[in-house]
């Protein structure tokens, strides 16, 4: 190795190996261990304590509900978010069964608070091991309206309350909201089995 000082250019020796007169992680450990003294006598062994075998540990209980809001605007991409946030959520709980009824459910309540009343939605799921319950709420006081196309016709529009009503278990219109928003369409989804 080399450096340039004041007084010139000079060679350092490097060192050929990394030597310590500390002992190893594996010493030391061991001698931690076997040097714990009568304070600290050794654990026991797994699953055994000094009043002889303990049952199995059981997991901690699970949160029986959880709730989720967001918030969208009134914009364009507000079901793509809406859909992306309610599979976030349930693949994070691990309810991957009810991840695409919910993202298509959710699509088309947003998509219809976008198309018919051009305001904000504000999301929210709520999720325990017996449903899931998820609400979109707008600033329209007006009832949404199921439009039943006529056999043969094909329609671009007018289909996605008939789809909720077909894939979800139940749904419906929640009015009386108090605030900014006027009602919510709400569905619910139920775990096979």
């Amino acid at each position: 190795m080399w450096f340039q000082s004041l007084s010139g250019t000079a060679q350092l020796p490097l060192p050929t190996s990394r030597q310590s007169t500390r002992p190893s992680i594996q010493e030391r450990s061991g001698k931690a261990i076997a040097g714990r003294g009568p304070c600290h006598p050794p654990p026991p062994p797994t699953g055994v304590d000094a009043n002889g075998p303990r049952p199995p540990r059981r997991p901690p209980p699970a949160q029986l509900a959880y709730e989720y809001s967001l918030f969208a605007p009134a914009d364009a991409t507000a079901p793509r978010v809406c859909r992306d946030f309610v599979r976030a959520v349930l693949f994070t709980h691990d309810r991957e069964p009810l991840v695409m009824p919910a993202a298509l459910c959710t699509s088309e309540l947003v998509t219809n608070v976008h198309l018919h009343t051009k305001g904000a939605a504000m999301l929210r799921i709520r999720l325990n091991p017996a449903r899931l319950h998820a609400s979109v709420f707008d600033e329209s006081p007006d009832p949404p309206v199921v439009a039943r196309p006529a056999a043969g016709v094909a329609a671009c529009w007018g289909r996605g309350l008939a789809l909720v009503e077909e894939v979800a278990d139940t749904w419906g219109v929640a009015d009386g909201r108090t605030g900014r928003y006027a009602k919510g369409v709400w569905f619910e989804l139920r775990p096979a089995g």
